[in-house]
């Protein structure tokens, strides 16, 4: 019998009660910076094009969204609200640790939160308790599902597991059978997709992927629910996910192990910086060795940065202005290492504010920075770390940085400090200027959300 029947019945077997306290208290905190990062992405060019598509559809209003307002079918809102929590590249990545050496995770709540939340407002009785469960649970099959896949082979985890975790999370918000579940599970396998070449190609697609994931699992759930079957042997079968996505090299042990006690949602890390996780190493690492040694910027001569071969292409090539420019600075080393030697801190306002962009003091930096594969055989192909930052000084020598974790990871967590200004940031970057002034009290309510007869209350708060 496939493992998906395994899931399934795991995943309708959930309640609040079962889900550690602490695990609770991180759904909620990634619940959050999911929402601050959807108010961010409300004023991208791209995410407001695709608003205005999805507007101009019209359809019956199910669920809102976000920020926006308008409430249009619910499996278009869960599309364009996990579009806006991606879009600029600030929402939550699995923590990466040398020992443990877990990596695969990917994005898990822009699609597991916005699909959510689009369920929970078209059924329109769901409990704070209710869709933290649904948000727990799904987020950690999304993430063991991941962790099972041995195989690369060009897939983003993000998509391809995603979709699983969102239908989850919608099912169980939706009330779904246990027959019913295990279709959904079906008909959503039928929609996994989701490719790095965007990433490497720098391509506005790329912050869309998740956002399939969100839609296809609420429509998954839907379609289930009204008695559309889905592949049986899911997973495991000639052609299921694991065969077919990842040659067959899976271990179902990461899947399995401590399923319902342990949550994968704990070890995600929450991003100080609105770009690829792949470049905050090289980040941190450049304004430890300013700050430590007072290295003006006129000083450096060149910079090298050395990093796992997988990052080398997907975010190693010199940076270029080119169309999608904000999608280029988001994925790019050079760009931010320069940003972080000229102006001595990296925000978000150096990954949107063109005319901080197309600096010329930026564009000369990034000429002087070179990234290179680091060729220690120990170190394997997809790995995020370590990663090794050398600045050459013009009559100060050499100053290196190895990094071996990343800031915002659960081994070097955000400040509460730093979180709170996180979200703040993001409500100031919203299409709409009230947020800025609801941010306190979005921040407040979702504190206590098991406290919320009904989620209704959040929602309102964001449109």
């Amino acid at each position: 019998m496939d493992i998906a029947h395994t899931l399934t019945s795991h995943v309708l077997q959930s309640t609040y009660g079962s889900i550690p306290e602490d695990v609770a208290r991180t759904t909620k905190r990634f619940v959050l910076d999911t929402i601050g990062t959807i108010m961010a992405g409300s004023s991208d060019p791209c995410c407001r094009e695709i608003v205005k598509l999805v507007q101009e559809w019209g359809g019956k209003g199910e669920s809102s969204i976000l920020v926006f307002g308008q409430r249009v079918p619910s499996i278009h809102a869960a599309y364009v609200n996990s579009m806006m929590a991606h879009a600029l590249d600030f929402d939550d990545t699995y923590g990466y640790d040398l020992k443990t050496n877990r990596r695969d995770g990917g994005h898990a709540n822009s699609s597991v939160v916005s699909a959510a939340l689009a369920a929970a407002e078209m059924r329109g009785d769901v409990s704070g308790k209710q869709f933290i469960t649904a948000v727990a649970t799904g987020v950690d099959l999304m993430l063991r599902l991941g962790f099972a896949l041995k195989g690369g082979r060009g897939w983003t985890r993000s998509a391809i597991c995603g979709v699983f975790g969102a239908a989850a999370a919608a099912g169980y918000l939706l009330g779904l059978n246990e027959r019913e579940m295990f279709h959904a599970f079906g008909v959503a396998y039928s929609q996994a997709s989701g490719n790095q070449q965007a990433i490497v190609d720098k391509a506005l697609v790329k912050r869309l992927q998740p956002a399939v994931a969100a839609q296809a699992g609420v429509f998954s759930a839907l379609l289930a629910q009204r008695g559309v079957t889905g592949a049986e042997d899911i997973l495991q079968g000639k052609f299921g996910f694991f065969n077919l996505y990842s040659a067959g090299e899976y271990d179902l042990d990461p899947l399995l192990r401590d399923l319902g006690k342990t949550y994968e949602g704990l070890n995600l890390g929450i991003k100080p910086y609105p770009c690829g996780r792949l470049i905050h190493p090289a980040i941190d690492g450049a304004l430890e060795i300013l700050s430590n040694h007072a290295i003006a910027a006129d000083e450096v001569k060149e910079i090298v940065v050395r990093v796992p071969e997988r990052s080398f292409y997907l975010v190693g090539a010199p940076f270029e202005i080119k169309d999608d420019v904000n999608v280029r600075v988001q994925f790019s080393i050079p760009y931010g290492v320069s940003v972080a030697v000229i102006r001595r801190r990296v925000s978000m306002d150096d990954f949107l504010d063109e005319a901080r962009i197309r600096d010329p003091r930026i564009e000369e930096m990034a000429r002087k920075v070179t990234v290179a594969i680091d060729t220690d055989p120990e170190i394997e192909y997809s790995a995020k770390l370590p990663v090794t930052v050398e600045v050459m000084t013009a009559g100060r020598g050499k100053f290196v940085k190895r990094v071996e974790r990343i800031h915002g990871d659960p081994n070097d967590p955000l400040t509460p400090e730093e979180f709170h200004n996180k979200i703040v940031s993001c409500a100031r970057y919203a299409i709409r200027p009230e947020m800025s002034e609801r941010v306190d009290k979005i921040i407040d309510t979702t504190d206590r959300l098991e406290d919320l007869n009904n989620v209704g209350a959040l929602i309102a708060l964001i449109t």
